[in-house]
């Protein structure tokens, strides 16, 4: 069992998924499950908490100070 978002109820949910597969021109083949919320039967994706170093960007409001972005500054 894997844990599920719905974005439209802000749900989690537990559930099998589905793993659909595709190649993607970028990144190459690629995969990822969905699974239909147990609500809104809404197809939903995997969760996927963000990584410390993600919520310290969020939260900061930008990655310039850290080198991370282009935006000239």
């Amino acid at each position: 069992m894997k844990t599920f978002l719905c974005k439209t109820c802000n749900k989690k949910f537990e559930a099998v998924g589905v793993k659909i597969d595709w190649n993607d021109p970028t990144y190459g083949p690629s995969s990822k499950f969905t699974a239909s919320c147990p609500c809104n039967g809404e197809d939903c994706e995997e969760y996927r908490p963000l990584s410390s170093k993600k919520e310290e960007l969020v939260s900061s409001g930008s990655s310039c100070g850290t080198g991370g972005c282009s935006c000239g500054r």
